[in-house]
């Protein structure tokens, strides 16, 4: 063979090394999951690998609906978890939502889409460590009966992560959640931004997205400070003044997440409705955790 045909072999085996040496380093693409919530249930895999997961959200029902992901902690059974739900279903009338806080003693909230409205989607990823979780929409239907009650649960499996994860999404900012306020808010236009969502706090937190329509945010924080409608309780006369438009479920301190917000112009607020043991069972929203903010 000549000295040319060798330097030619030569250059195109060094191509196809640099080649497949680059397709090894390149980090795996993300895996895309849909998430159903309908009247009164979740569709999703009954497994999905640990790690790095995008979640497109989709409501097809009627009502609003979130899908708070639950990790039970090691050594705890799914039927230590239906138990210990359904005495604290049972001590909510009296006792508040507070008494939902005594489900943390067996397990860890995860993070998960927050409050949609009925034909709406969104977008958020999720770090989700190994374990057996369970699926919960706590919203309240207009009977004041949470979905929960009527079935709003899922079993779910997570696997170990792969040892190669995805790139992090790329976000516009972050929205950082202390104990009580959303301590820091990136500039937020109309359309699509990523936001990356972490808890700095000592407590759970949630990060809820609403839009005002026709109120002030004063005027939210007031009828946020009202007591609660019980149950059969008619919803008053004319268009919702909120919407549900997203953002993420409780997470534990340390935690992150990323949401994709689409957003159109108008006036919105954050807000943080778990309640706070520490603090006779207020909502973090009644500690301050609340921020106004407009997209234009």
């Amino acid at each position: 063979m000549s000295h040319d045909m060798n330097a030619s072999v030569a250059g195109i085996s060094a191509v196809l090394v640099t080649a497949l040496a680059g397709a090894c380093a390149r980090p795996p693409e993300m895996v895309e999951v849909t998430l159903g919530a309908h009247d009164f249930s979740f569709s999703l895999p009954d497994t999905l690998a640990g790690g790095l997961v995008h979640l497109s959200f989709v409501n097809s029902g009627q009502e609003d609906h979130h899908a708070q992901f639950i990790r039970l902690n090691d050594g705890v059974t799914y039927e230590q978890f239906d138990a210990t739900m359904q005495s604290v279903m049972q001590a909510v009338p009296t006792e508040g939502d507070v008494a939902f806080m005594r489900l943390f003693e067996i397990v860890t909230p995860a993070g998960g889409p927050a409050p949609l409205g009925p034909g709406k989607q969104m977008e958020m990823v999720l770090d989700l460590a190994e374990g057996r979780y369970v699926l919960v929409c706590f919203v309240p239907s207009p009977d004041g009966i949470p979905h929960l009650a009527k079935g709003m649960t899922k079993r779910l499996v997570v696997t170990a992560p792969p040892a190669r994860q995805p790139d992090l999404p790329v976000a516009a900012g972050t929205v950082d959640m202390a104990d009580f306020a959303f301590a820091t808010l990136p500039p937020i236009a109309a359309g699509q931004t990523v936001v990356e969502v972490t808890n700095s706090g000592q407590e759970p937190h949630e990060m809820a997205v609403v839009r005002l329509n026709g109120i002030s945010a004063s005027q939210l924080l007031e009828m946020l400070s009202a007591p609660p409608p019980g149950p059969g309780s008619a919803p008053p006369p004319g268009p919702p003044p909120l919407e549900f438009v997203g953002g993420v479920q409780a997470m534990m301190p340390g935690q992150r997440a990323w949401v994709t917000l689409d957003l159109t112009p108008g006036e919105y607020a954050m807000v943080c409705f778990v309640p706070s043991p520490p603090n006779q069972g207020k909502p973090h929203v009644a500690l301050g955790m609340f921020r106004a903010f407009t997209v234009n």
